[in-house]
């Protein structure tokens, strides 16, 4: 019986212990969840800062700039690409480059 009484006690305490590392873990849990979600929130700003910047330069440059993804999808047009084309940005952006930037060969041939 007393050998039982022993186990019994060493059970518990076993199950006291767990109990108290999955709350402490469950913590620790939430607090690195929160750290997580305010370093996200952080550099979602810093993104958003940093583009804005990036739609500063290209609207103020006087240089035509398109963006021109790998199928040749016309994804961004600034202000002087407009003005030298004579295409609205919201016009151009979707097209195919070609049909608004020419490109010529030394021949002057498409």
């Amino acid at each position: 019986m007393k050998t039982m009484g022993i186990v019994v006690g060493a059970l518990i305490l076993v199950s006291v212990i767990v109990v108290v590392l999955l709350i402490i873990l469950r913590k620790r849990s939430s607090s690195d969840v929160k750290q997580k979600d305010s370093r996200s929130a952080v550099l979602a700003a810093d993104l958003k800062n940093e583009q804005a910047k990036s739609e500063a330069i290209l609207a103020s440059i006087d240089d035509g700039v398109a963006l021109i993804d790998n199928q040749g999808t016309i994804q961004l047009f600034n202000n002087a690409a407009e003005k030298i084309t004579g295409w609205p940005a919201s016009d151009a952006i979707g097209l195919n480059h070609h049909s608004i930037i020419p490109i010529l060969d030394e021949k002057g041939n498409l």
